[in-house]
């Protein structure tokens, strides 16, 4: 079991970048991918939130490391991310919560019930935007938390 900074590097994305197949045009890859894509990123940050940071996470589970996503978003927009985190959320959320494609996708804005919906296509355009996306939210994680 790996801990520790030694636990950060293993779940670095940066792995992943390179085994993200652009060129596809499969839709069950593609929402694979995209998920992926969000996922590990979150893991990312939760791990260094943990183990260099120090902070518990305040997940349902009450765990120590148990982090919401909620909070990861948050994360991402302090560090000047919003466009790409919502971006690749979006496309995440469709992706694993929605079956139709076009998918649509709700958009919730504040604490009211105050919400609007767009039809999301899952298709290699978003692929690659949200591969971008990724990409520059590895960037930004590392030079925020100092990690190599």
């Amino acid at each position: 079991m790996y801990q520790g900074t030694n636990r950060i590097s293993k779940l670095d994305p940066s792995i992943l970048l390179k085994s993200i197949d652009l060129g596809t045009n499969e839709e069950v890859e593609i929402r694979r991918q995209l998920s992926a894509m969000y996922m590990a990123l979150f893991n990312f940050w939760a791990a260094i939130e943990y183990y260099q940071v120090g902070n518990n996470g305040g997940g349902i589970s009450l765990e120590p490391d148990d982090f919401r996503e909620l909070d990861f978003d948050k994360k991402m927009v302090a560090m000047a991310k919003s466009r790409e985190i919502q971006y690749l959320a979006f496309s995440r959320n469709a992706s694993d919560h929605r079956l139709k494609n076009p998918a649509e996708n709700i958009i919730f804005m504040g604490v009211k019930p105050n919400q609007r919906s767009h039809n999301l296509m899952i298709d290699n355009t978003r692929l690659n935007r949200s591969y971008q996306c990724f990409a520059d939210l590895i960037k930004a994680i590392k030079a925020t938390y100092n990690v190599p």
